[in-house]
């Protein structure tokens, strides 16, 4: 498994929504009974895809929100993932996992479904030389951070209910910036 080029923030930025490109709707999927980390990310790059290619996107997920503080971050926030089960994936031409990698075995991305995207903070377990678009930082602790960044650096806002989601997922993700 070969390590990425290092690459600068806006070449990084760039390759995303290339990553994208001709796609009309798209689903950004997190891991399987997602925490705050991987919601967060999630909606925070629908946005950025938003922003950055016109793409429509959803915030999908599997097995359930069952922490009731995760339930009452989404409530409060008022962000709606949508629960993804049978062949529903089926009817999105794109797709972007985060806070997760193929072959992980915590996500319900189909054999054979290559995702566009892949984002996440954990270390890398298999090769992802195939996929149009891989931002894997372990050093970063939390995946909210890496999704941050693409707003700063494509300079278009955030909506303030995602800005806490990625604060709040930060905080929990790092066991209070520790």
């Amino acid at each position: 498994m070969s390590e990425p080029e290092p690459i600068d923030a806006k070449e990084r930025v760039e390759n995303l929504a290339a990553a994208f490109d001709g796609c009309k709707h798209a689903l950004i999927l997190t891991h399987d009974n997602p925490d705050p980390d991987a919601l967060a990310s999630a909606f925070a790059l629908a946005n950025a895809l938003s922003h950055l290619t016109g793409i429509d996107c959803e915030v999908g997920y599997a097995g359930i929100i069952g922490r009731a503080e995760n339930r009452a971050m989404l409530h409060e926030l008022a962000l709606a993932p949508i629960r993804i089960q049978g062949d529903a994936l089926e009817r999105f031409d794109a797709l972007a996992l985060v806070d997760t990698q193929p072959g992980f075995g915590n996500n319900s991305l189909p054999d054979g479904r290559l995702p566009n995207a892949v984002i996440d903070h954990h270390p890398r377990r298999q090769n992802l030389d195939d996929l149009a678009f891989v931002d894997v930082r372990d050093g970063y602790g939390a995946t909210a951070t890496i999704v941050y960044e693409y707003a700063q650096v494509g300079g278009f806002p955030l909506p303030t209910n995602i800005l806490t989601a990625l604060f709040y997922a930060i905080k929990s993700e790092t066991q209070e910036l520790g």
